[in-house]
């Protein structure tokens, strides 16, 4: 069973979209395993991926959306398998505009609904 997924993302300010799908799995493994995938970024230049950790934390939960900016080369900087002063959570409040939040939750929701039979160790499982 995966851990994680990786979607490309319809969004005009992210590559793609890690959705998490093992409660367990701790993100750091998941970004060395994203850095051995391949791909192509030089035709839309976005140099950011979206960490959705919905079933690690909650879909409602603030923490829900980790933000990793990437190295020139389409990789995460990560020292000692530890992320580096590259990330930050992504507040969903009036910092973004209303379409950036729809897009953003839209994509995610949908990517979650489309896996939840891939999904292993969740907040929602446990209950």
């Amino acid at each position: 069973m995966k851990d994680f997924l990786f979607n490309l993302s319809n969004t005009p300010k992210f590559l793609g979209v890690i959705t998490l799908l093992n409660y367990e799995t701790l993100v750091n493994s998941i970004l060395n395993s994203f850095n051995m995938l391949s791909f192509d970024n030089d035709i839309n230049n976005k140099n950011l991926l979206l960490v959705d950790l919905g079933f690690k934390v909650g879909f409602k939960n603030k923490y829900r959306f980790l933000v990793i900016s990437l190295s020139k080369d389409n990789k995460v900087n990560l020292i000692n398998d530890k992320l580096i002063n590259n990330y930050e959570y992504l507040s969903l409040d009036n910092s973004l505009s209303i379409i950036d939040k729809e897009l953003i939750i839209k994509e995610a929701n949908d990517i979650a609904k489309k896996n939840m039979d891939k999904v292993k160790y969740n907040i929602y499982s446990l209950v």
